[in-house]
């Protein structure tokens, strides 16, 4: 009997978590779905604006830029996402009064 993940068609799930914030999400590998789908999907969950730069790194600090690397990547591991891409969901500063 299959899982419910496999009825759903989701290969693996891809733990994350945003270097400067330090917040953490969980998005699901769909089966068919092409890198650029998968980065959508990374965006919409941690709220990022659609086209923003989303890079992933292992615990090695490796760039995972395909779906290819990303299959490969361990699936108990946490994927970073580099602080430079996290940084449009940080609130705003406000500004200094000259």
């Amino acid at each position: 009997m299959p899982s419910e993940l496999e009825e759903e068609g989701i290969l693996k799930l891809v733990f994350l978590q945003e270097a400067g914030t330090g917040r953490k999400a969980v998005v699901p590998l769909v089966e068919g779905v092409q890198w650029d789908g998968f980065l959508s999907r990374v965006r919409a969950r941690l709220g990022l604006p659609p086209g923003h730069l989303v890079q992933l790194r292992d615990e090695a600090a490796n760039t995972i830029d395909s779906m290819d690397k990303l299959l490969e990547a361990d699936e108990s591991a946490t994927l970073q996402i580099p602080f430079a891409a996290a940084a449009a969901t940080e609130m705003p500063t406000p500004s200094r009064a000259a």
